[in-house]
C-alpha cells in the first residue's frame, strides 16, 4: 500500500508568550508533527481531513502546556510576606526543569491521541470506503521543549552590591521626559488622521465619479489619454489639498518615530545598567517588569507606526496624474485600514504610563 507523510501545522509553537519574560527564558518552544499514514487510494481530500483531525489535538495539547506553564511561573515573582523576597534562584530552576520533563511527558502523549483520533476519523470514513480498512498508522513528535529560569537579568535588580543607581535614575528621567513627548504629540493625532481620511475620501468619491462618466462615453478608449488629463486638471486643486494632510501627517509620522528610537535606545542603555548587578528584591522586579511593559508598548507602536507609513506611500501617487487610472475603489479600502487602525493615541499612553511608573519605582529605590 502506498505511504502519504502529513505535516499538520509544520513549526508548531507549544507556548506563544512567555508568561513572566522577566524571569522565564524560552529556549525550545516549537515541535513538527508527522503523520505517516499507510493506505490504498489516498486524495487530497481525504488527507486534508485526517491533517485537520491531528491539527484538532495539537491545539488541545497547546493549552493544556500553555495553562500548567502559566499556574506555574506566575508564582514565580510573589514576594514572601515574612522575607520580603520572591521564590529563590535555585527552586526556580528546578521547576523549570520539572516543567521541561511534563511537556516533553505531554508531547508523548499528544503522539498517542493524534494517532488515535486519526485513526477514528479513517474507521468512521471506512463505512463508505474499503480501501481505507488496512490503513496504518504512525506518529512522530520531532523536537525538545526547553526553558530556564533566568539567573542574572533585568529581574535581578539591587541597590547595593556596586549598582548605580543614580544612573539608572537620570536614565528613568530621560525616559519619562521622551514618553511626555510623545504622548503630547500623539493627542492630535486622531484629529490629523481624520482630516486626511476626510480630504483623501472627498478627493476619491469625486474622481471615480468622474472617472466612471468618462468611461462611458462612446469613444472612451481612443480618446483615454485627453479624458484623463481632463480628469486631472478638475482634480489638481482638490488633489493638492489632499497632498497638503497627506505631508502634513507624514511629517508628524516621522517626527513620532524620532522620539520612540531615541526613547528605545534609553530604554536598552538602563536595562545594561540593571544587568551590571545580581540582587533580586521586589523593587528590583518592579522595574524589571516596567522595564518589559515599556519594550511591549514600543512594539505595539511600531506595528501603528509601520501601517501609517505604508498608508501614507501609497497615497502619494494616488494623488498625481498617473494615479487617476488606479481603481479608487481599492483607495477607499485602504481608507477604511487606516480608519480602523487603532488608536495611536492609546499605544502612546501606554507608553507614558509605562515610563511614568517606571520613574517612580527607580526613584524609591534611589531614596
Amino acid at each position: 500500500m502506498p505511504k502519504i507523510l502529513l505535516k499538520p501545522k509544520p513549526n508548531f509553537d507549544l507556548l506563544r508568550k512567555n508568561p513572566r519574560p522577566v524571569l522565564l527564558e524560552l529556549k525550545e518552544t516549537k515541535i513538527n508533527v508527522e503523520v505517516e499514514i499507510e493506505t490504498k487510494a489516498p486524495n487530497s481530500a481525504k488527507t486534508d481531513r485526517w491533517t485537520k483531525v491531528a491539527e484538532g489535538e495539537m491545539e488541545r495539547y497547546r493549552e493544556i502546556v500553555e495553562d500548567t506553564v502559566e499556574k506555574v511561573v506566575t508564582k514565580w515573582d510573589v514576594v514572601d510576606k515574612a522575607t520580603k523576597l520572591p521564590m529563590s534562584k535555585s527552586e526556580r530552576e528546578k521547576q523549570a526543569k520539572d516543567l521541561i520533563t511534563s511537556v516533553n511527558n505531554a508531547c508523548a502523549s499528544m503522539e498517542a491521541a493524534i494517532e488515535k483520533a486519526v485513526k477514528e476519523q479513517i474507521k468512521r470514513e471506512a463505512q463508505g470506503d474499503k480501501n481505507l480498512l488496512e490503513a496504518r498508522i504512525a506518529v512522530a513528535v520531532k523536537g525538545t521543549f526547553k526553558i530556564i529560569a533566568i539567573g542574572k537579568d533585568v529581574a535581578e535588580l539591587a541597590v547595593s552590591g556596586g549598582a548605580n543607581v543614580k544612573a539608572w535614575y537620570s536614565l528613568a528621567k530621560d525616559i519619562y521626559t521622551l514618553a511626555k513627548l510623545i504622548n503630547d504629540q500623539c493627542k492630535d493625532e486622531p484629529a490629523l488622521r481624520d482630516d486626511l481620511l476626510k480630504a483623501i475620501g472627498t478627493y476619491c468619491s469625486t474622481k471615480q465619479r468622474r472617472f466612471d462618466e468618462a468611461q462611458k462615453a462612446a469613444d472612451w478608449k481612443a480618446q483615454a489619454k485627453l479624458k484623463i488629463k481632463e480628469i486631472w486638471t478638475s482634480q489638481k486643486s482638490l488633489a493638492a489639498k489632499c497632498e497638503t494632510q497627506r505631508k502634513s501627517y507624514r511629517n508628524e509620522v516621522t517626527v513620532l518615530i524620532q522620539h520612540v528610537d531615541k526613547l528605545g535606545g534609553k530604554r536598552d542603555d538602563l536595562q545594561v545598567e540593571m544587568k551590571k548587578t545580581a540582587k533580586l528584591d521586589a523593587e528590583g522586579i518592579k522595574a524589571g517588569k516596567k522595564l518589559v511593559d515599556l519594550g511591549s508598548s514600543v512594539k505595539s507602536m511600531n506595528t501603528l507606526i509601520l501601517k501609517s507609513q505604508a498608508f501614507v506611500d501609497d497615497m502619494a501617487f494616488l494623488l498625481t496624474e498617473n494615479g487617476i487610472e488606479v481603481d479608487d475603489r481599492t483607495a477607499m479600502q485602504k481608507l477604511k485600514a487606516l480608519d480602523d487602525l487603532g488608536s495611536i493615541k492609546t499605544a502612546a499612553k501606554e507608553i507614558y504610563t509605562a515610563a511614568t511608573d517606571l520613574q517612580t519605582i527607580i526613584e524609591a529605590i534611589k531614596g
